[in-house]
Parts: structure tokens; C-alpha cells; sequence
């Protein structure tokens, strides 16, 4: 694209939906947020997603999420040493644990972090129209900063996404100033060229269970805004509670306190969702290497007025609702 045909301002009619444009006037950027990058008749824009729900987060010290946010905070200190070095201001970090265990809630908080500093997050749902939006976006906001949002990275490696996502990471023009944060219950679905290769992802952090003294930090801080703390025996709670994540807690809190249901029986029937899930994994691994390609076409989206089916492609996972 020549200079001169470069988009420079974002067009939109409804502050949700922005499209790149030619027009001869002072650029202006999007507005921090979280976006999905989507398609209509017309080419390719940036639809604002809904506020992420905040209201649950607490970060714990000592945890995979705390590990998460440090890593992302300490990049984006960095620039001036990469740009010395000459390496591409990028970083890739893959999330893995069991589920519930903190990854949506690292994203959010790398999302709120990255958001609160005039930056953007984009939800990744398909390669190609990253590839082209990424384009648009460097031209109008060549420094910005980024963090694109892979979740459930296995689900995209078996619907035959493996080789689009690897050539994208592998040193794509407009991926400096950019954090790709990845997420997957199942690391050993995951080829070696994905999660053993820097410069894709350049660090795996596990999330997973959280320790005694963190069940404990959760308790204290549900309770801080609960009428039930004559119901819950904190100390008795973090220690009974091994090997439960903090999904598992909130549902023994509801459980106890909500409905009334007997404390033995709930901390067994929690335990026994654990060992299923990890029968699952077994299984899950075994059956996401007989997932089969599939060809849908991309249908509109009720809430976008400007969403048009455009094309046909693989099936692809949806993005996370909780974000937007």
C-alpha cells in the first residue's frame, strides 16, 4: 500500500464499529477498548466489544495470574531496549492449567492494564482478517499497543488453523508493539512447533490450583461482602478445599451459603468434578486428533449492523462471550 493510500482516520456512525479511511486531515485512533475485527461488504473494521465485567477480579500474589500480569507489565518497559537490539517489540505468552483455574481472569487483567494505558485488546477469531486489520491499524496507529486474545488455542491448532496462526507469528510487518496472549486447558494437545518454539509463544505460565494461603485470601475477600460469615469456617474451608480452583470455591460458597446443602457432601461431590475432569482431559486429548475440518459461512451478527456474510471458511470456535 502506498504511502499516499494509506488509511488515516477512523470512520464510524455508531462509536462501536470503526473503519479505516482515506481522508486528508489529522489521524485520530480508536478508542481503548476491546475489539474484534470483523467483515462487511465494504472491507474490514473494528467493532468496539462490551465492557468486560470487572467486578470479580482479585489478584493474588504468588499465583500463575500475578505471573501473567508481572511478565506483560515488564514488557511494555522495554521498548527502548528492543528497538537497541534491534528485535521486534513482540511477546508471546501461553496460559495452560485446568479449567477455572484464573486464566480468563489474567486476560482481564492484562486486558484492563493494556486498556487503562490508551492500548487495545483484539479477540482473534480469524487469520486472515487479523493479517488485514493489523495492516489498517499500524498504518492509522503505527505505535499503539496491542494484546490479541487467543483463547482456547487447541480448538484453533485442530479446525486446521496450525499453519495461518504459526506464519502470523512468525514475524508478521505490524506485529511490533504487540502481545499475543494464548490460553488452552490442554498443552499436550499443542504441537512442539507451537509450544516449544520462542518467538511464537515465548513463555508458557501455568495457572493452576491455587494454594491454601490464596484459597484462603479468596475466602476472606468473598466474605468481606457476604452476609454468611457466621456459615463459613475460613481456616477449616482453605484446608478441606485442596486441589480446588477458584471455580470450584465459588460454587462450595454458593452451594453452602444460597442453598443450604450440606458441607461433607459438597466438598466430596466438588472433589469428584475434579477427578472426572481429569479423566476428561485424557479423553479431550484423544479426541481433538480425530476433530474434523468443517466449511460453514460467516452469518450476521444481530448485534452489528454492519456484518455481512462474506466468505466462506473453516469453522472456527466463537469468541469468549465473558469479553465482549
Amino acid at each position: 500500500m502506498s504511502t499516499s493510500n494509506k488509511p488515516c482516520k477512523w470512520a464510524t456512525s455508531n462509536d462501536r464499529s470503526f473503519f479505516p479511511r482515506l481522508m486528508e486531515k489529522e489521524s485520530e485512533t480508536l478508542p481503548p477498548g476491546v475489539y474484534t475485527i470483523k467483515s462487511s461488504q465494504t472491507g474490514c473494521y473494528f467493532h468496539l466489544n462490551k465492557p468486560i465485567d470487572l467486578s470479580e477480579l482479585i489478584r493474588f500474589d504468588d499465583t500463575g495470574i500475578d505471573e501473567a500480569v508481572s511478565e506483560i507489565q515488564k514488557f511494555w518497559t522495554k521498548k527502548d531496549l528492543f528497538n537497541r537490539h534491534d528485535f521486534a517489540f513482540r511477546r508471546g505468552i501461553l496460559l495452560h492449567g485446568p479449567p477455572g483455574s484464573g486464566k480468563s481472569c489474567a486476560i482481564k487483567m492484562i486486558i484492563q492494564d493494556v486498556v487503562s494505558d490508551g492500548g487495545i485488546a483484539i479477540m482473534f477469531t480469524d487469520a486472515e482478517l487479523f493479517d488485514i486489520g493489523m495492516d489498517f491499524f499500524r498504518d492509522i496507529q503505527p505505535e499503539t499497543k496491542v494484546v490479541v486474545v487467543m483463547e482456547d488455542l487447541d480448538s484453533w491448532m485442530n479446525n486446521g488453523y496450525e499453519s495461518e496462526i504459526t506464519n502470523l507469528l512468525d514475524g508478521h510487518k505490524a506485529l511490533h508493539s504487540t502481545v499475543f496472549l494464548a490460553t488452552t486447558n490442554y498443552i499436550d494437545a499443542l504441537s512442539d512447533r507451537i509450544k516449544n518454539r520462542p518467538s511464537r509463544f515465548d513463555k508458557r505460565i501455568y495457572i493452576g490450583a491455587p494454594s491454601k494461603n490464596v484459597r484462603k485470601e479468596y475466602l476472606v475477600n468473598l466474605l468481606s461482602k457476604s452476609e454468611f460469615k457466621d456459615k463459613v469456617d475460613v481456616d477449616k474451608w482453605a484446608e478441606d478445599s485442596k486441589d480446588l480452583t477458584f471455580a470450584h470455591l465459588k460454587e462450595m460458597y454458593l452451594s453452602i451459603c444460597f442453598f443450604d446443602a450440606d458441607y461433607d457432601e459438597t466438598i466430596e461431590r466438588l472433589r469428584d468434578m475434579v477427578a472426572d475432569e481429569d479423566e476428561d482431559d485424557d479423553l479431550n486429548l484423544d479426541l481433538k486428533k480425530l476433530i474434523k475440518k468443517h466449511t460453514t459461512i460467516d452469518i450476521v451478527d444481530d448485534d452489528d449492523e454492519y456484518e455481512r456474510p462474506v466468505r466462506a471458511r473453516r469453522e472456527s470456535p466463537d469468541p469468549p462471550a465473558d469479553l465482549g
